[in-house]
């Protein structure tokens, strides 16, 4: 018996419908998942929109199964089967293209200055583009029903619980390989593509079994081997389609001044080299636009960047969020490691660092000869990797992970800290802003309490507090500071954590030097707005006073919160010479840092960051993720 033949047999149908219930229902929700994953990128809000996603999805499917009619000619049923197929082959595969360009129509609108295109077209389109997934893969479950009974009448009864068993075991099977084999190790628009083509082959499959009834229909042959073709090719060219978007997110300025830009094909302004981990996307951009940053830093740094193989303006990004850039990096590191040792008794000698995987805090704390051992936990083992034999890395954080005194760790900081015993003088924290729950685990109060138990008597603790800084607004008379937020927040959790005092600082520098004011002068001022201001059409008073604004807001864009939490009491805030080598942080730099936020405790009434009530991630549903 030949294999046409065998397929041709009413039970081996039978049997071949439920392996096509298994493939295509966990095509279904892959498409589904690689569409929640792409908008949860594009946006600040995760678990929201995650949340809509799946939402709008399930609600979708019932819709796509309602409105479905009953067959009433012969061989309707696969028609349609194979027709809902190819259609939701072809949504799928766009799926993440259609969230990335929706994202840089988004920008592009934003920079124009219309706020309402800007902040509906990313939802109409992503969510459109969920409910085309959701009603199509509704409509699939019914059809293949309606498919099986007609080959195995006799098993009617059992027919639709096999099917339907078969089905969520098939949606089971597509989350397992969406999180094990798709997310470490292929980008969404590859992944889209490659179950697009699995669920075409199973319709080919399905065209030769039911070869008869089929063939007959050329429209239907021919829409097959298009999307097919068309499948193949976006598979083929995913590497450079998400290239193609990763560098309109990146290098947005190169497309968004004018329609001709956003439309044109041209080359970026700078590199990308992009690495993936089962924990998070690392790119690593040198962007040459930021020379000119590099230019204002050296008015404030010491340090040589004179070297050939310095890495200048080099910009990390971990899931598409800012982590720091190589030409102002040091200004964020020595305020972090050094001024909790100034103002320390004495200097630490058993110290814990919770994230920092890049090395450059490290970099900084081994400059301490008392220092006797740097315990570094640091979740994802790639970003290891890249600290440690990345040439730009290596040369940046100077070889700082294999100092004798640093012992890394590969594993989760909360759960090292709950199973650890160790005491230590200090521990530094350094973990990206909690925009989602995940993160916001480890900025809660039970977290904070487990830290402070492995805490010597005299020890401190250290974290990176984004938002604590003030927020600067702009009033009638002026740019004023106020206190944000997320401080009350960081406050009130650490106290109910069980630290008795609390030193909130910034990394700041004065907006008086004249060196600064002199590469503003010559590099950053628009001839326009000068003009302007010579006018007096300016609400400026004088060309100085803009000159000035810019500088100030060049200051505000790298300005970092951060907090100390004592177990004892509060030392005096005074700068002392530690005897390491400083290239930004002097004594007045470190009198402009400190935030004197006595008397502002009660002025908000939030309650702390908990694991069970998150107080952190408070972002905007519309709020998307940008480069800055």
């Amino acid at each position: 018996m030949t294999i046409n033949n065998k397929l041709s047999s009413p039970t081996t149908k039978y049997h071949l419908i439920l392996v096509v219930t298994f493939i295509v229902a966990a095509a279904s929700i892959l498409f589904e998942l690689v569409l929640a994953e792409s908008i949860a990128m594009m946006a600040m809000n995760r678990i929201i929109w995650y949340s809509i996603v799946i939402g709008v999805f399930v609600g979708s499917l019932g819709i796509g199964a309602m409105t479905l009619k009953p067959s009433t000619k012969p061989g309707q049923t696969l028609s349609r089967l194979i027709t809902t197929e190819i259609v939701l082959a072809i949504v799928g595969m766009l799926a993440a293209i259609l969230v990335f360009g929706a994202h840089s129509v988004h920008m592009f609108f934003l920079y124009q200055g219309s706020d309402l295109i800007a902040y509906s077209i990313f939802p109409i389109l992503t969510l459109t583009t969920t409910i085309a997934v959701g009603f199509l893969s509704g409509r699939e479950l019914p059809l293949l029903i309606d498919l099986a009974k007609g080959e195995a009448p006799y098993l009617s009864r059992s027919a639709l619980s096999r099917v339907l068993g078969t089905d969520y075991v098939g949606s089971l099977i597509g989350t397992v390989l969406f999180v094990t084999l798709f997310v470490p190790n292929m980008s969404l628009i590859t992944a889209g593509a490659l179950v697009a083509l699995a669920n075409l082959l199973v319709v080919w499959v399905l065209v030769l079994a039911y070869r008869s009834a089929v063939l007959k229909r050329k429209r239907l042959l021919l829409s097959l081997a298009c999307a097919t073709i068309f499948g193949a090719m976006i598979l083929g060219g995913s590497p450079t389609i998400e290239r193609h978007f990763v560098e309109r997110y990146y290098f947005y300025e190169q497309y968004v001044t004018s329609y001709g830009d956003f439309f044109s094909i041209q080359e970026p302004r700078g590199t990308l080299n992009r690495y993936r981990s089962p924990y998070q996307t690392i790119d690593l951009i040198d962007d040459p636009a930021q020379a000119r940053g590099t230019a204002l830093l050296a008015a404030y740094s010491s340090r040589d960047r004179s070297e050939s193989d310095f890495p200048h303006h080099t910009t990390l990004y971990l899931n598409g969020d800012f982590q720091f850039t190589s030409d102002l990096e040091e200004i964020y590191h020595e305020w972090f490691a050094h001024v909790p040792i100034m103002l320390a008794s004495s200097t630490p000698e058993r110290v814990l660092v919770l994230g920092a995987g890049d090395g450059l805090l490290i970099r900084e704390l081994i400059k301490y000869p008392d220092i006797q051992s740097i315990t570094h936990v640091e979740l994802d083992p790639v970003m290891d990797e890249l600290a440690r034999n990345n040439p730009t890395f290596r040369r940046l954080n100077e070889n700082s992970l294999s100092d004798d005194r640093v012992h890394t760790v590969i594993g989760d900081a909360y759960t090292h800290v709950l199973n650890q015993d160790s005491l230590y003088d200090a521990i530094y924290i350094d973990f990206p802003y909690p925009n989602d729950y995940n993160l916001a685990r480890l900025y809660s109060k039970e977290f904070y309490a487990l830290v402070r138990k492995r805490l010597s008597p005299d020890g401190f603790m250290v974290l990176d507090a984004a938002g604590s800084e003030p927020v600067i607004v702009q009033t009638q008379y002026g740019p004023m500071p106020f206190v944000g937020r997320d401080w009350f927040v960081y406050h009130n959790t650490l106290l109910a954590a069980g630290f008795d005092e609390l030193t909130a600082y910034q990394s700041l520098v004065e907006d008086t030097n004249e060196e600064a004011l002199g590469v503003i002068r010559k590099s950053f001022a628009s001839l326009e707005d000068l003009v302007s201001v010579r006018a007096g059409e300016s609400p400026y008073e004088n060309e100085e006073a803009y000159l000035q604004a810019l500088l100030q807001s060049f200051i505000r864009s790298f300005t970092q919160g951060f907090i100390i939490a004592h177990n004892n009491s509060r030392p005096e805030y005074r700068f002392r010479d530690m005897g390491v080598e400083l290239h930004v942080l002097n004594e007045e730099r470190f009198n402009l840092s400190y935030l004197d936020y006595d008397g502002t405790e009660d002025v908000v009434d939030l309650p702390p960051n908990s694991i069970m009530r998150p107080t952190f991630t408070d972002t905007a549903i519309w709020r998307l993720r940008y480069p800055y």
